[in-house]
């Protein structure tokens, strides 16, 4: 699976039950992509602790 289909899963539980939340959510299908760019940099990121390997200061 993934990583921006584990988000989607991950938001659709965080809602509320009801019937108001049935079906696409495309605040929800918005957020996804959003919080998997951040997850990649943030991955990306972690290379920039070893000052050997920095790139971008």
């Amino acid at each position: 699976m993934a990583l921006q289909d584990e988000y989607t899963q991950l938001l659709y539980h965080l809602l509320p039950e009801g019937p108001a939340w049935d079906g696409e959510n495309p605040l929800i299908e918005g957020l996804a992509p959003s919080l998997n760019r951040v997850h990649q940099r943030a991955d990306e990121l972690m290379a920039e602790i070893d000052p050997a390997r920095t790139t971008e200061l």
